[in-house]
């Protein structure tokens, strides 16, 4: 694959992807970028030396009928959708407790026994999935980012599914910071100060909801 970081020059977003041999190029809408992390999610479950990076990017679900004969075994419901809900990040990576620095993070992942170069081991998970009309992981991925000012960053991934579905998806969206402790295992305070440990809190503007026992801060760059 091309250098994903000139390829970020310029783009307004795409959502594009050939899925049984049909390439199409899709409006992008509702894209995510967000750094999240909880504890009590589970017995035991703590705040790690570790923060997950969530790309989240979608495009209007629609009837995919490319034969025009709804009873072609190809014509069905799409509802494409990206999200990389296993790609962890550790905060040894954020420089300086700078947020800019996470565009030095470069991600390529090549299939389930390969380098993972953000956790000095090997990936045995794919770090996230393409929807289609079913749940498609990773076989490959390339993911890149660029901070483009005020913390509004640029992310790009490219890549293949398991079920040979290839995707090529750029998007833009501000940065924004989940932090949960579910059933009172840390305080909003305690929260914070741990994300200060490596961003600066300062950098981010908290607001904080209790539902029962829980407690969920959101955060953005000021």
């Amino acid at each position: 694959m091309a250098a994903p970081v000139e390829q970020l020059r310029g783009f307004m977003g795409h959502f594009k992807f050939v899925y049984k041999g049909y390439s199409l190029d899709l409006p992008a809408q509702k894209p995510v970028i967000a750094l999240r992390a909880s504890s009590g999610s589970f017995p035991g479950k703590i705040l790690d030396d570790f923060v997950n990076l969530d790309l989240r990017i979608l495009s209007p679900k629609f009837f995919f009928d490319p034969n025009n004969d709804p009873e072609d075994d190809v014509a069905q419901w799409l509802n494409p959708c990206l999200d990389t809900q296993w790609l962890d990040i550790p905060v040894k990576h954020f420089q300086n407790r700078d947020y800019r620095s996470l565009e030095t993070i470069h991600v390529n992942f090549q299939g389930e026994g390969t380098p993972n170069r953000l956790k000095d081991e090997d990936w045995w998970e794919a770090p996230g999935l393409i929807t289609t009309y079913s749940d498609e992981f990773f076989q490959k991925a390339e993911i890149s980012l660029r901070h483009d000012g005020g913390g509004t960053f640029s992310a790009q991934v490219l890549g293949e599914t398991q079920f040979g579905t290839s995707f090529a998806l750029a998007f833009t969206a501000p940065l924004t910071v989940k932090l949960t402790a579910y059933r009172n295992t840390l305080t909003a305070e305690q929260l914070v100060n741990w994300f200060d440990t490596f961003l600066r809190k300062d950098d981010f503007v908290f607001s904080e909801e209790r539902r029962g026992e829980d407690i969920y801060l959101s955060g953005i760059v000021r």
